[in-house]
């Protein structure tokens, strides 16, 4: 009874918790790890490197614990430890992502033949490597015991294909990709990076034309603004005559006009008078006409009324015979 009851108090963790506490513990030690390796300094004392009182500061930037992990890894297999600090990352994301995929089986090998096999790659190519002032093994102690191995018993070639081989096949499983696939999807970046390219190539063609085409409009907006004011300059010029020319005088408003007059007179009626018309501008009094002088021959006029003006009109219609 007391077995069941206990059994009924145990605390559980889901499944989705647990994932989610080994991806924060794997997030620190990718962290941790990243930093020690990537400060990791030679000089630093650690089980690799002993130093003589006084000791000098430790450059790591974890410390004396970092400069001990930084040692572990470099010693043991050289730079590929730098890669082992990515992987955790990439593991610590995929458990702190919740989202649904499918199993995968044979992650976890695939990186341990890379982590095998690429420390003895690395010393059969490039034994010495460069690292902050001192040269180091490039795989480390194992690359050393590996490359000289398989090199006493297969040659360089041999060892070459062998680690080449195991390492394709560490990195397939670590990929979870076929080779196919792979190619196929680097192949689809290259051509959209390219199509992107030519796209930004045609887009700054396009507004290169379009500039011209702008400069021109402008351009010749400018020039008919220029011709029409040199043409409304020579029109002024044409209407203000030559040079030297006196401009036309105003015709003075108050002289008179003498304008005809058909006057049609009827048998019996008063001869009609005749007036003289001024040209002064409505609202303006016509300055008084002078005195018309009398010539000598009115003298001589004899005493008979004189014809009527009828007679100068012109024959409105024909005689008959």
């Amino acid at each position: 009874m007391s077995e069941g009851r206990r059994e009924a108090q145990r605390v559980e963790i889901s499944p989705a918790k647990g994932s989610e506490i080994v991806g924060f513990l794997l997030a620190v030690v990718a962290l941790l790890g990243g930093a020690s390796l990537a400060s990791f300094h030679p000089s630093d004392p650690s089980f690799l490197h002993r130093t003589t009182p006084p000791a000098p500061p430790v450059q790591n930037w974890i410390g004396a614990f970092g400069a001990q992990v930084g040692a572990a890894g470099f010693g043991l297999v050289g730079w590929a430890c730098l890669i082992l600090p990515p992987l955790l990352a990439v593991a610590a994301w995929r458990r702190l992502r919740v989202r649904a995929r499918p199993k995968v089986v044979g992650r976890g090998l695939g990186a341990t033949l890379v982590l095998l096999t690429l420390p003895g790659l690395s010393q059969l190519l490039l034994p010495r490597i460069p690292w902050r002032g001192d040269e180091l093994d490039s795989g480390g102690a194992w690359g050393v015991i590996l490359a000289s191995a398989l090199e006493a018993r297969m040659n360089l070639a041999g060892a070459l294909v062998t680690l080449g081989g195991i390492f394709l096949v560490g990195l397939a499983l670590l990929v979870q990709t076929s080779l196919g696939d792979l190619l196929a999807r680097w192949r689809r970046r290259i051509a959209y990076a390219l199509e992107q390219r030519r796209l930004a190539r045609e887009r700054r063609k396009e507004r290169r034309i379009k500039e011209k085409a702008r400069r021109r409009v402008v351009v010749k907006h400018l020039q008919r603004v220029v011709e029409e004011r040199e043409e409304k300059q020579k029109r002024l010029e044409r209407l203000a005559g030559p040079a030297g020319a006196e401009p036309p005088r105003a015709a003075d408003p108050s002289a008179r006009l003498d304008l005809p007059i058909r006057v049609a007179e009827r048998p019996g009626a008063p001869p009609a008078p005749v007036r003289r018309v001024s040209n002064a501008p409505p609202g303006r009094a016509a300055p008084p006409a002078p005195p018309q002088k009398e010539f000598g021959f009115v003298e001589d006029l004899p005493e008979r009324p004189l014809p009527p003006i009828s007679l100068l009109e012109t024959a409105s219609a024909r005689a008959e015979v």
